[in-house]
């Protein structure tokens, strides 16, 4: 995608890992594993949003459009879901336009929120986890 950024999952050996690709999005990478150990089940996506940018057409609306889809995916399939990611978005700032839609996106999904503190020099909540089911 450009430089920089990029997601990828560090798991003990004893976990057993069953890659799963749904779609290609253009506005945001993403890997899709099927965890087990033990009596332990997690259906974990990790996402990574690079900054917008005209030049490549990575717009907040198409990465909100393509979150979407994605998420209309995951849901169908009943799993413990875990997104965690790094979106670029101030979702604790209510002017927010892009941040409102993308918390209604959340709510829909019947995602929760589980960072409550900002994490970012700017007092900003940057990198999230919601967790369904």
């Amino acid at each position: 995608m450009g430089k920089g950024g990029g997601v990828g999952v560090l798991l003990y050996s004893n976990i057993k890992v069953k890659p799963h690709t749904l779609s290609s999005f253009k506005s945001f990478e993403y890997t899709d594993l099927h965890l087990s150990a033990s009596k332990m089940n997690l259906h974990l996506v990790t996402i990574y949003r690079p900054p917008p940018s005209p030049k490549k057409i990575l717009t907040l609306t198409l990465f909100l459009t393509e979150f979407s889809s994605l998420l209309e995916e995951l849901i169908i399939e009943p799993s413990n879901l875990l997104i965690v990611r790094d979106f670029k978005l101030h979702v604790n700032r209510p002017d927010d336009t892009y941040a409102a839609k993308f918390l209604a996106l959340l709510d829909t999904a019947n995602l929760m929120q589980h960072i409550t503190f900002p994490k970012h020099k700017s007092a900003h909540m940057l990198d999230h986890n919601h967790l369904v089911r």
